[in-house]
C-alpha cells in the first residue's frame, strides 16, 4: 500500500495513476469524444492498464464513430458582405483594472476586509497597509484609464464640448464634438463611480462611429466590451414586412418574447431580443425627417436600419472586446438568432443563395475570485439582511412585538443568526449533499472514486431516461386526449350521435 495526496493507495491503483499521468503528458491532438480525437495507443489499447481490473476502465476503446460533422462557414461573399455592410453605430468600452481583469475599481477583497477585522495588533496594522494600498492602487488605475480616454479622444480629432452628470453611476462626464462649438457629441468620457472603472462611450453620430470605434479598440488594446451595436442599411421595398413577419415565425419556434411593434411619427420601428443580444429594427430615413436632419421629399420610405445590440456578460467582455478588433460583424456569429436572422436578411436582400454564417466563440475569462472570496462577497451583501431577520423574531417570540420595550444584545443577535442558517441546513440538507457530492462522505482508494464516479454517471442517465419515457407517455396521453374531444377514437374512426337509437354515423379515417 502507498500513501498519495493522504490517501492510502494498493499498488493497481497506483500504477493506474502513473499510467493516466503518462496518458495526459501527450494529449489528443483534438479535443474531441470520437476516435478521431484519441491517440492511437488508446484506440488500439485492448487491455486494461497495468492489471487494473477491466470493469473499472470498461468500455476498452470507443467504438469508431462518423465522420465528424463540420460547423458552418462563411462564404467569401457573405463575408464580403458581412465586412463591408455592416458597422459599428455605438461602443462602450472600459480598461480592466490589475488585479482581476474585470471592469470594477481595484479594491481589498472582501474576505481580506473580514480578516483584518479580527485581527489586532501589528498584523491588524499590517492587514490593513493591504488593503489601504489596494485601494490606492484602485484610485491610481481609474485616473489612469480615465486620462487615457481622455487623450485618445483628443488625438482622434475630437475637442471638448462640455462636461456635466454622468449616467449609470458615474459623477461625471466629460463630452467630446468635432469642434467646441457643435452640439453633436462625437465621445464620452465618463468617470467617478463608487465601484467600476472609467468608461469611454462613442454614440452613433451619424456615421462617425462606424469610424471611431475600431481606432478605439485598436488604440487600447486588451479592453472589456460594455455595449456594441452593430447596424446596416439596406433599402428594398417590402424588406421591413419580411423582417417583422420572420421575428413572428421565430417567436414561436424559439420561445422568445413576440417583437414590439411602435407606429409614430418616425416611422415604424420593432423590437425583438433574447439574453445578452437584441435588435432594433426601423425606416431610417422618416427617423430622419423627425429629427429634422432631413427634407421629406429627399426621404427613402424603404431604407432600413437593422441594429443589433450586445451587451455580454461579465466573463465574457474581454472575448467579445477582442473579437470586435477585428471587425464589427464578428459580433453577429457569437448569437444563435442573431447568426439566424443576419443569414436571413441575406437571403432576403440576395446576397448569396443558402448563405450561411460561422459561428463566433467567445472566450470567457476564468472567474479569478475563490469558494472563500465569494463567500465573503455572499456575506457581505446579506448579513445586515440576516441580523435584521434574526431582530425581527426575537422582538416578535420575546416581546410579543413590543419594540418600545424590547431590549436586545447584539450576542442574541448573533445566536439567533446562526440559528436561522443551521435550520436551513438541516431543512434542505444541503451540508450533507456538499459532502457527498464532493465524495468527502467517506475515503477512498483510486479504484472506488472511479466506480464512485462510474455509478453517478449511471444514475444521471437513468434519471435522463426516464424522464423521457414520462415525457412521451405525457405526450401520448395529450394526443389521445386530443382525438377522443375531437370524436376520434384510437385507430382513427370518427363518430356521431350515441347510436342507442340507430341515427349515429360511423366514419373512418384513412391516413395517407
Amino acid at each position: 500500500m502507498m500513501v498519495h495526496g493522504g490517501k492510502t493507495l494498493s499498488q493497481q491503483a497506483v500504477a493506474a495513476l502513473d499510467e493516466v499521468r503518462r496518458k495526459a503528458q501527450n494529449p489528443p491532438h483534438a479535443n474531441r469524444g470520437g476516435s478521431s480525437g484519441q491517440t492511437p495507443d488508446f484506440q488500439c489499447e485492448k487491455q486494461a492498464p497495468n492489471g487494473v481490473k477491466p470493469a473499472v476502465c470498461a468500455p476498452k476503446c470507443p467504438p469508431p464513430s462518423e465522420k465528424r460533422r463540420k460547423g458552418k462557414k462563411t462564404s467569401p461573399v457573405m463575408e464580403k458582405w458581412l465586412q463591408t455592410a455592416w458597422f459599428f453605430d455605438w461602443l462602450t468600452i472600459t480598461l480592466p483594472n490589475g488585479r482581476n481583469g474585470k471592469g470594477e475599481r481595484r479594491r481589498a477583497d472582501p474576505s481580506e476586509v473580514a480578516e483584518a477585522a479580527r485581527l489586532t495588533g501589528t498584523e491588524r496594522v499590517e492587514a490593513m497597509r493591504v488593503i489601504h494600498y489596494e485601494d490606492r492602487m484602485g484610485e491610481e488605475e481609474a485616473r489612469e484609464a480615465r486620462d487615457a480616454f481622455c487623450l485618445w479622444s483628443v488625438l482622434a480629432g475630437l475637442h471638448t464640448q462640455r462636461v456635466g452628470n454622468g449616467t449609470d453611476g458615474f459623477a461625471g462626464a466629460l463630452h467630446y464634438a468635432d469642434s467646441p462649438i457643435d452640439e453633436e457629441r462625437r465621445a464620452t468620457v465618463r468617470a467617478g463611480h463608487a465601484r467600476n472603472m472609467p468608461s469611454l462611450e462613442i454614440p452613433g453620430g451619424d456615421g462617425r462611429c462606424a469610424l471611431l470605434a475600431p481606432q478605439a479598440l485598436n488604440a487600447f488594446g486588451p479592453s472589456l466590451l460594455a455595449r456594441a451595436d452593430v447596424s446596416m442599411d439596406h433599402s428594398q421595398e417590402g424588406l421591413m414586412d419580411a423582417l417583422l413577419d420572420y421575428a413572428r415565425r421565430m417567436s414561436k419556434a424559439s420561445k422568445m418574447a413576440a417583437p414590439r411593434v411602435i407606429e409614430s411619427d418616425t416611422g415604424r420601428t420593432f423590437y425583438w431580443g433574447k439574453g445578452e443580444a437584441s435588435v432594433k429594427v426601423y425606416q431610417k430615413d422618416l427617423e430622419r425627417v423627425a429629427d429634422g436632419k432631413l427634407a421629406i421629399e429627399d426621404a427613402d420610405p424603404h431604407l432600413v436600419r437593422v441594429e443589433f445590440r450586445f451587451s455580454p456578460k461579465s466573463d465574457k467582455k474581454a472575448g467579445a472586446a477582442g473579437l470586435a478588433r477585428n471587425g464589427a460583424w464578428r459580433l453577429l456569429g457569437t448569437v444563435h438568432w442573431v447568426r439566424s436572422m443576419v443569414e436571413q436578411i441575406a437571403a432576403l436582400i440576395e446576397v448569396e443563395k443558402g448563405a450561411s454564417m460561422a459561428v463566433q466563440r467567445v472566450i470567457k475569462a476564468p472567474d479569478a475570485r475563490t469558494v472563500e472570496d465569494k463567500a465573503a462577497y455572499g456575506l457581505e451583501q446579506y448579513a445586515r439582511t440576516f441580523c435584521k431577520a434574526a431582530v425581527s423574531r426575537i422582538v416578535a417570540e420575546k416581546f410579543g412585538h413590543d419594540w418600545m420595550g424590547a431590549e436586545v444584545s447584539p450576542e442574541e443577535v448573533r445566536a439567533a443568526v446562526l440559528d436561522m442558517v443551521a435550520a436551513h441546513l438541516d431543512m434542505h440538507g444541503t451540508a450533507e449533499a456538499v459532502v457527498v457530492r464532493a465524495g468527502l462522505d467517506e475515503a477512498r482508494d483510486a479504484e472506488a472514486e472511479a466506480m464512485r464516479g462510474a455509478a453517478i454517471l449511471d444514475f444521471w442517465m437513468a434519471r435522463q431516461h426516464r424522464a423521457a419515457e414520462e415525457a412521451q407517455s405525457g405526450l401520448k396521453e395529450a394526443a389521445a386526449s386530443a382525438r377522443f374531444e375531437a370524436g376520434q377514437d384510437g385507430d382513427g374512426v370518427s363518430s356521431s350521435g350515441d347510436g342507442r337509437d340507430g341515427s349515429g354515423t360511423v366514419s373512418a379515417t384513412v391516413a395517407a
